[in-house]
């Protein structure tokens, strides 16, 4: 369905294909025009017959054929054939004419221009101090709030632990805060392998311990397997670290948590908190 103005010429174009075989014709084609009157197809006089018949329109390439009308106000059919009678109908495409005093392209010209021309955008100067009154944070102030936001939601994590007091060792800070140096041991025989306890842990016999370590980012870098050293009453477990595995972690910032699957199969979190990756000073 075509939407048009009356008197303006308006360009209708359509895919002219042999019904045999679906090929492009690309000659002899015309085209007739009807107005629909009282629920059928009639001149404007009321008899049959076409308001313009056997139009001749242009082919552009491949089928496809354009024509270029101008129509008084109503409804109207356009209908395409290759027969030389007009007898062999191969599309009709609907189309309304609605009444000049509808809006049409010419006239939105004046009004955009007159627009255009009352228009007064706002200097350089206008724009900066329309910036400047946003009050936008500074990079330094967006930082600073979104590293409270993480220590804050760290730390309600920590607390929805339970009441329960965990105890660490260095390089585990009383905080639950890790801070390892790149490329360094951390043994349980120099005394320095990271330990949690706690009396409010579930039974640990026979389970299996996992540190983990992600990026800000939610990338999974590091994952080491701990042991459990005591399993009940004020159960205590261990992580140790490899010179090597701590040289494949970057330097920077990081969150950790310490996982515990138990014997029946249940997976609880022991601790969770921040760490940090120092980089390697590595002399000459």
């Amino acid at each position: 369905m075509l939407d048009v103005v009356a008197s303006v010429s308006t360009r209708h174009t359509f895919l002219a294909l042999a019904r045999v075989d679906g090929s492009p014709i690309t000659t002899g084609v015309s085209v007739s025009v009807f107005r629909h009157t009282d629920g059928m197809w009639r001149q404007g006089d009321g008899s049959f017959g076409a308001v313009r018949a056997d139009l001749a329109p242009m082919h552009v390439a491949l089928g496809l054929w354009y024509i270029d009308l101008a129509l008084a106000a109503g409804e109207y059919s356009l209908l395409w054939h290759d027969n030389p009678t007009g007898s062999v109908v191969h599309e009709a495409q609907a189309v309304t004419v609605h009444p000049e005093d509808r809006l049409v392209v010419a006239d939105l010209e004046p009004a955009m221009s007159s627009a255009l021309a009352a228009y007064d955008p706002p200097t350089k100067a206008e724009f900066d101090a329309g910036l400047a009154a946003l009050n936008d944070p500074s990079p330094a102030e967006i930082r600073a709030e979104i590293e409270a936001s993480v220590k804050l939601a760290m730390k309600s994590d920590i607390d929805a632990l339970g009441a329960s007091e965990i105890t660490t060792s260095s390089p585990v800070s009383a905080a639950g805060d890790i801070e390892l140096v790149q490329g360094d041991d951390y043994a349980v025989a120099d005394l320095r392998s990271l330990e949690w306890s706690s009396t409010g842990w579930p039974d640990l016999t026979g389970a299996a311990i996992a540190f983990r370590g992600r990026r800000r980012n939610g990338t999974l870098t590091a994952e080491i397997a701990g042991s459990v050293v005591t399993p009940t009453g004020t159960a205590l477990v261990r992580v140790e670290l490899t010179a090597a595995q701590t040289a494949a972690m970057d330097a920077g910032a990081y969150t950790y948590e310490l996982e515990a699957t138990l014997a029946t199969g249940r997976t609880i979190t022991l601790a969770r908190g921040t760490l940090t990756v120092l980089p390697q000073i590595v002399g000459a």
